[in-house]
């Protein structure tokens, strides 16, 4: 779409969100990783659970931060892809209407 201020690349923004996605996917899999580190009582011994205090929620804690930002990179993917979307369809509808009217309303 395009006027004598704007110019749109929709297939740019495509292009953003299928990457986005992917660090989003990349994301989850590092949560997956992170989780996935069992530090029970037993892992360090008696003196160093004394040190390590709750360092299996802290872990946890990171994992679940961790998917809540590959949560939102997802939605922005999915908003780029909208807004691509939304610009095709408008675009196209602007030159139907000229197309289909002789080039005049």
């Amino acid at each position: 779409m395009t006027d004598d201020k704007t110019q749109v690349e929709t297939e740019e923004l495509r292009t953003w969100s299928r990457g986005t996605r992917t660090r989003g996917d990349d994301m989850n899999q590092v949560a997956d990783n992170v989780g996935g580190v069992n530090l029970g009582p037993d892992t360090f011994g008696v003196v160093s659970r004394m040190m390590c205090g709750d360092v299996q929620a802290k872990v946890q804690a990171l994992a679940d931060q961790v998917r809540n930002t590959a949560k939102y990179l997802d939605i922005d993917a999915n908003d780029a892809n909208a807004v691509a979307d939304s610009f095709d369809e408008i675009d196209q509808a602007q030159a139907d209407r000229f197309t289909r009217r002789g080039g005049h309303d």
